[in-house]
């Protein structure tokens, strides 16, 4: 018990800092993980300047985080992980690495104009139909007890739009649910 203190994090007046803790509680793959760091690297190259961003770019931007370990140090992102096998087909059906080859960790820039070029399988982009929920799930972790699976996305998507001041998630969905929005307080 001692240790837990180690782990606190700082408080906050605009963020509920103990539902923010609880984002990665349930977690199977490493998808939320790669999207929060996508979410972040995106608002970095806007330098925080952009509050809607598309999945499009933060699947691109999940799969260049991920590139270099997987394709220089054979990293597994789980069996179950569909990262690493959206990865291998670049690799093998597009040659990516052909035009990757010689490029270092650091020039993350030159991965993401690669991959954003390239089709991505629509199994890749299916994963996107739950982790975007799944990661603000926690800020209405209450409204959504005794619900079906496949009750929850929409509801998740209905209670972001009409608790964006009150719970403040960290985002939102646009009308067509392509895109987040970012809370203001976030970015």
């Amino acid at each position: 018990m001692e240790n837990e203190n180690l782990y606190q994090l700082p408080h906050s007046k605009w963020l509920d800092i103990p539902i923010l803790a609880r984002i990665f509680t349930d977690r199977t793959n490493s998808y939320k993980f790669l999207f929060l760091l996508s979410i972040m690297q995106l608002l970095e190259r806007s330098q925080f300047n952009q509050d809607l961003f598309k999945f499009k770019d933060i699947l691109v931007g999940m799969l260049t985080i991920t590139w270099y370990p997987h394709s220089v140090f054979n990293l597994s992102f789980g069996s179950q992980d569909m990262i690493a096998r959206e990865l291998d087909t670049l690799r093998n059906e597009l040659k990516i690495d052909r035009y990757l080859s010689g490029v270092s960790q650091n020039d993350q820039e030159k991965i993401r104009e690669i991959i954003s070029q390239c089709s991505l399988s629509s199994t890749t982009i299916d994963l996107l139909r739950y982790v975007p929920y799944r990661l603000i799930r926690p800020f209405f972790s209450d409204l959504l007890r005794g619900l079906r699976e496949q009750q929850v996305n929409q509801r998740i998507s209905d209670l972001a739009e009409q608790e964006f001041e009150n719970r403040k998630p960290l985002y939102k969905f646009n009308q067509s649910r392509d895109s987040i929005i970012l809370h203001p307080l976030v970015d």
